[in-house]
């Protein structure tokens, strides 16, 4: 291998290392956090990769919400809305179907299908296999009034690139 090429992939390593998606992943807090889930300590996890869901990870964002929701005992649901909020607004996949299923059950918030719906058709609409079975249920427990109330909260979403919803 040439030395031009070695410098475009060492060039290219320290670049998404630091890049905008808000997380150095080769720092040895993002070393400590996978080593804390590897461990099952999930509070500690939450508190090493904070700093990068702050930063902008969509990534962490995610995976720090489905923390909150899903590992941490007893849940938090606050917290797991706040991260499943800034990561689902950024476009993730993962954050919109738990978005879903925290206003379908109602964790946190009152419950709402209307706005269950919304989030699992944007997932479904991008191809999310998991959004689409979960549609298909909460469309089962929802009036044909409030479908198409969802529907049309669905489109104001899109125009605000799922900003604010």
């Amino acid at each position: 291998m040439n030395t031009g090429m070695v410098t475009l992939l060492i060039g290219l390593v320290f670049f998404w290392a630091n890049s905008s998606w808000g997380c150095d992943y080769l720092s040895k807090q993002y070393s400590d956090g996978v080593k804390a889930w590897n461990s099952e300590k999930y509070d500690v996890y939450v508190e090493k990769m904070t700093p990068c869901a702050e930063g902008g990870d969509v990534l962490i964002q995610s995976q720090v919400c489905s923390t909150y929701l899903y590992r941490l005992r007893p849940p938090k649901f606050k917290e797991g809305l706040h991260w499943c909020s800034k990561a689902a607004e950024s476009g993730s996949l993962a954050a919109q179907v738990h978005l879903s299923n925290i206003y379908f059950m109602g964790w946190g918030v009152p419950q709402d299908w209307e706005y269950a719906y919304l989030w699992s058709n944007i997932a479904a609409a991008s191809g999310d296999e998991n959004a689409r079975g979960h549609l298909s249920t909460i469309q089962k427990v929802m009036t044909k009034e409030a479908i198409l109330n969802a529907q049309r909260l669905t489109r104001e979403c899109i125009v605000k690139q799922y900003k604010g919803c």
